[in-house]
């Protein structure tokens, strides 16, 4: 009933498992190849998707949450439009931020687009997540051949809202991008 629905296959609980991970773990081999046949995937296999599609995501979990930073290749006519975002000294990342959400057992939260699409050639796989207080401190780096950058976000989970800011690596202070913003639930 709940594939027929259209329910989320691969949606991960709060320590990444999958349905078809918790199909194994739980012996049902009816289950299984139902899972299977529609397309579901192991919380491993997941973790090994490679950017064939043109995206990719890396997943971490804090205070409950499932936090996934995804990115994709950058399309756009880049003759034409000068970029303006962090991550590139001259010419044109080849991926950027596309999305980060935030999920627990009920709810997907998401981060505003312009919050993150100006972060180009994100290193997703390198992101360092912490909880400080009532507030998850996110810290994302790029390194583009003159330094790169260090994205900070700051999101409370509570109140649902997140701010960024940024420092380049010639830089001495992280500045302040985009002030607390609300988080917009999917």
């Amino acid at each position: 009933m709940l594939i027929a629905e259209g329910a989320e296959l691969n949606a991960q609980d709060h320590e990444g498992e999958t349905p078809l991970d918790q199909a194994i773990e739980g012996g049902s081999d009816e289950t299984v190849a139902l899972l299977k046949k529609h397309g579901a995937k192991t919380r491993k296999e997941l973790k090994a998707q490679k950017p064939d599609s043109g995206e990719k995501f890396e997943d971490y979990y804090a205070a409950g949450l499932r936090i996934r930073f995804r990115e994709s290749w950058l399309f756009t006519e880049r003759d034409e439009l000068p970029w303006k975002g962090y991550g590139v000294a001259d010419g044109y990342p080849e991926t950027v931020l596309q999305s980060l959400d935030l999920s627990d057992v009920s709810d997907t939260y998401s981060l505003p687009a312009d919050m993150l699409n100006d972060l180009g050639n994100p290193r997703i796989d390198q992101v360092e997540v912490r909880q400080r207080g009532k507030l998850l401190e996110l810290s994302l780096i790029n390194e583009d051949g003159e330094g790169g950058y260090h994205a900070f976000f700051q999101v409370d989970p509570l109140e649902y809202r997140a701010r960024r800011f940024v420092k380049g690596a010639n830089e001495e202070e992280h500045k302040e991008t985009h002030d607390w913003t609300s988080l917009r639930k999917r």
